[in-house]
């Protein structure tokens, strides 16, 4: 991130206002961030009938951490796929031979 060209961005999350300095690629993402978080906040209280601000966000942020982990495993195991497929490609072209 290039300091120079930072501006200021306010994220609303839960009704509490968060001053952040980002470009403004990142100012967009932030904004479409900022309302995702929200609606799911929305859907949280709605669901499970919580009212409580800290609980919501704690079972957001778990979500969020278990599909954070979910994509990473999905990479590691297509990346270990294609360097299996790779080895077994050099098999058997050494076979061939």
């Amino acid at each position: 991130m290039e300091k120079d060209n930072l501006i200021s961005h306010i994220i609303q999350i839960a009704g509490e206002k968060y001053p952040v300095r980002l470009t403004k690629a990142e100012s967009q993402l932030a904004s479409e961030i900022e309302q995702e978080v929200n609606q799911k906040i929305k859907d949280f209280q709605l669901k499970f009938m919580v009212k409580s601000k800290q609980d919501i966000l704690a079972m957001l942020l778990l979500t969020y951490a278990f599909d954070a982990r979910l994509v990473q495993d999905t990479a590691i195991v297509d990346h270990a796929n294609s360097r299996i497929e790779s080895l077994l490609q050099t098999f058997a072209s050494l076979e061939e031979e």
